[in-house]
């Protein structure tokens, strides 16, 4: 899937606001095990908006690839869920650094076919508390708001790649390395995008580290349709 740069920023604008809101909230409320239970209407709205957030990042990943949901009306997790394996969203961890005893968030981890909604529990809560706030207010716990945006850092990497979230000299990137942690678990090195080099004549032979990009060695990536 081409990469277009007008939908990269608007993502990262996006991500920007929900690592914001979720570092105000933070002020508030500690992530310990009694905190991470805790709810109420702020947390409520961020886990609403992270994953109108999440669910923005999958239709535009199957509007680009020119997929059409399964029943030809709107996108369901019956669609959203075939990009589990394709975009290898459960290798995704998520580690908040200032917080010493909080667990790790694999947010997609659990993710199933068999119940695309409930197996994602913080995306089960939110339907819940968004559709029935007087009898799922206590769903939208601390704890679904980390899974959510940590659910939102995972589809950028896989969407844009983790790199300008990491190197990129913006708040974005300010924000991203001061709070967090992104690493893979149980990845397969083969399922990796590298780019190919080619490699002029002259080319020095004690040559050991460069930027491929910066000399123009690189090659057109050879973009391979999705299918699901």
């Amino acid at each position: 899937m081409k990469i277009n740069a007008f939908e990269q920023r608007s993502a990262e604008q996006a991500l920007r606001v929900l690592i914001e809101k979720l570092d105000d909230l933070l002020l508030y409320i500690e992530p310990d095990q009694n905190g991470l239970k805790s709810y109420g209407h702020k947390s409520r709205e961020l886990l609403i908006l992270a994953c109108t957030e999440v669910e923005n990042s999958w239709v535009s990943i199957f509007k680009n690839s020119g997929i059409s949901p399964q029943n030809n009306r709107m996108f369901t997790t019956n669609d959203y869920v075939k990009l589990l394996s394709k975009a290898r969203l459960n290798e995704f961890q998520i580690t908040f650094k200032n917080y010493d005893d909080l667990r790790n968030f694999i947010p997609f981890s659990q993710w199933d076919v068999s119940q695309p909604t409930k197996s994602l529990k913080w995306y089960d809560s939110y339907n819940k508390t968004k559709h029935d706030r007087n009898s799922s207010f206590n769903e939208a716990t601390l704890e679904n708001v980390l899974d959510a945006v940590s659910a939102n850092i995972a589809m950028f990497c896989a969407r844009f790649s983790p790199f300008s979230l990491l190197n990129n000299n913006n708040t974005l990137s300010s924000l991203i390395n001061q709070h967090f942690k992104i690493s893979l678990i149980a990845s397969d090195p083969s399922t990796y995008y590298i780019p190919k080099i080619e490699l002029p004549a002259d080319t020095r032979t004690d040559l050991l580290i460069y930027d491929c990009y910066e000399q123009k060695h690189n090659l057109a990536w050879n973009i391979v349709p999705l299918v699901l």
